[in-house]
């Protein structure tokens, strides 16, 4: 097993954003009145802030003393948490990014989940993100869910809950973590930037997720992104070559570019069929004289399973597959 698939992370105490405040007074309330489930279904992008919440809420749980708004920072737990030294807590995730979570990892966390607590309390084990568990690592998982340890709480974070096995949904209760209202989202974007940043095209190439708008403004990605959005758009209107464009993406890594591909068809969709797009107004009117929407939902979903089988561990050509997934798309429009 490698030993990084199963770890112990060196951070402060999480807590959960301002945005967050519905999911986690549901969650606290069902914990206060001793009905929490075993398994949740964390459904929200890392850019949103769920990584975030599966952490602050982990901690409240293994916490002595929390409060409503999340653990007391002052108990032994609390100071275990801190340290990421926590013995009751796991967190299972890839060994790498874009890797996949394997069976023995899985393995190793069942055992976990069985034990005793050693601070007397819960066991908590995240698993993010849910969908990098190949296909024999996520049926491993599924006996630990269907027969949990006595206070052995699993939190599972995924961002494409579809990537998941219909028995894995199904056993867990889910929570639903979208992106803030934008001003919301601006306001706490404004507070962490300087007065210079360009928050509002951060947030049009984020998606409107705070966490990966700082993320992009950090690491000089939103032009990539943005890069990303304006090839699309000449690809549908004619004006680009799909080889091309796959030549010139492939170094930004497929499954990257495959979440760019995924959210800029949401906007798309969303616009043609009347929700508040991002599309330019004449572009959106062109597209809605001529895009075949049926092929466009097909589209969609087969980005998610071209990312899905990506980090199941299949390793196809990236060049090729994305030349095809954007010969596709242009072949949505009828000209």
């Amino acid at each position: 097993m490698a030993k990084s698939e199963v770890v112990q992370e060196n951070r402060g105490l999480s807590s959960r954003l301002p945005w967050q405040f519905a999911p986690w007074q549901k969650l606290t309330e069902l914990h206060g009145e001793d009905r929490l489930p075993h398994a949740l279904l964390l459904v929200g992008h890392s850019g949103v802030g769920a990584e975030n919440f599966a952490l602050a809420f982990a901690e409240y749980l293994l916490c002595a003393a929390p409060s409503a708004g999340g653990a007391c920072g002052e108990c032994s737990g609390c100071a275990l948490n801190e340290a990421g030294s926590h013995p009751d807590l796991k967190i299972l995730s890839p060994e790498k990014p874009g890797g996949q979570i394997k069976i023995d990892s899985v393995r190793a966390v069942i055992q976990f989940g069985h034990e005793t607590a050693q601070q007397g309390g819960y066991r908590v084990i995240i698993v993010k993100p849910a969908e990098a568990m190949n296909h024999f690592a996520a049926n491993s998982l599924l006996k630990l869910l269907e027969e949990p340890g006595h206070k052995t709480v699993i939190l599972l974070q995924t961002a494409v809950p579809g990537a998941l096995l219909a028995t894995i949904r199904s056993r867990c209760q889910w929570v639903r973590l979208p992106p803030p209202p934008i001003e919301d989202a601006r306001s706490w974007l404004a507070a962490l930037l300087a007065p210079s940043a360009p928050i509002d095209a951060l947030l049009d190439a984020a998606n409107g997720m705070p966490l990966l708008a700082l993320d992009m403004h950090e690491s000089g990605t939103a032009d990539v992104q943005r890069q990303i959005k304006q090839g699309l758009e000449s690809l549908i209107l004619g004006r680009a070559d799909p080889l091309a464009l796959a030549s010139q993406w492939q170094s930004h890594g497929v499954v990257a570019v495959l979440d760019v591909v995924y959210f800029w068809l949401v906007d798309v969709l969303g616009s043609l069929y009347g929700g508040q797009g991002k599309l330019d107004p004449k572009f959106q009117s062109w597209l809605a004289a001529r895009v075949l929407r049926s092929q466009l939902f097909g589209l969609q979903q087969d980005v998610v399973s071209l990312r899905r089988r990506l980090l199941s561990g299949n390793n196809p050509n990236g060049q090729l597959l994305l030349e095809s997934l954007l010969s596709d798309l242009r072949a949505c429009v009828s000209r």
